[in-house]
């Protein structure tokens, strides 16, 4: 008996791998039926050339719009740049940062000091037709102003940093007044230093030089106690400016 049932399962296998095969045989497909097809080169040619299929057109940018872009992705660099120190979170990060913007802080005031100092503007406007020389604002307080005057009527107004830069330019005016310095606009106080250091009170006027550019070109508000000190310092140099000789 069970050999029979051996037998009718090996035939059963044998008569389904029989189908299998039949179907497999009927899904072939014949591909001599199929045809390649072939394209007309010159009608794709025609429609390359046909300005109805041309989806994608250049658009024109003017000079203007070019700078623009060209603007717009160097602020997008700079601002890369100056942030990149805080894609940590570190104290590291920050500090890099604030460098930075220090750093910015610090050439701008020197581009506006440097201006300033040179005034390159006055020169511009200046008329050819003019029968006067054109005067800058200091070289009008040297020449024509009486800048003792000057003094008294800022520190009545308790305008402390002015009264400081008239009576530096007094100093510089009895300086030239007594041909101890060659004064001209241009010339930095560094200059004026180093025509002064054979003087005896060379040291004296480089002291008064660091205070001045630092209230004046610094910005820096004076209260009356500290410009009394400052005055009496500006007031003895002027003194012993007055007693000098460049040949002595």
């Amino acid at each position: 008996m069970p050999k029979f049932i051996l037998f009718v399962l090996l035939l059963s296998l044998g008569f389904g791998f029989a189908q299998n095969q039949n179907s497999y045989d009927e899904l072939k497909v014949d591909d001599t039926a199929f045809n390649p097809v072939e394209f007309d080169s010159e009608l794709i040619e025609e429609f390359q050339n046909d300005s109805d299929y041309e989806y994608y057109r250049p658009v024109e940018v003017s000079p203007f719009q070019d700078f623009m872009d060209w603007l717009n992705m160097q602020y997008t660099k700079f601002m890369d740049w100056l942030f990149s120190d805080l894609e940590g979170a570190s104290i590291w990060n920050y500090l890099g940062l604030i460098i930075k913007i220090i750093s910015i802080l610090g050439l701008v005031f020197l581009v506006v000091w440097l201006f300033n100092r040179f005034n390159p503007g006055q020169k511009l406007t200046k008329s050819s037709d003019s029968p006067e020389v054109d005067l800058t604002e200091e070289e009008e307080l040297i020449y024509r102003k009486n800048l003792q005057e000057l003094i008294q009527e800022a520190i009545q107004n308790q305008n402390y940093r002015l009264a400081t830069r008239y009576y530096y330019l007094l100093i510089l005016k009895n300086l030239k007044n007594k041909k101890l310095v060659d004064y001209q606009f241009q010339k930095t106080n560094t200059e004026y230093i180093q025509e002064l250091k054979n003087q005896s009170f060379s040291k004296e006027f480089e002291a008064i030089t660091r205070y001045y550019d630092f209230i004046w070109y610094g910005d820096f508000q004076l209260n009356e106690s500290i410009f009394n000190k400052i005055k009496l310092q500006f007031e003895e140099l002027n003194s012993s400016v007055k007693q000098q000789s460049k040949y002595e």
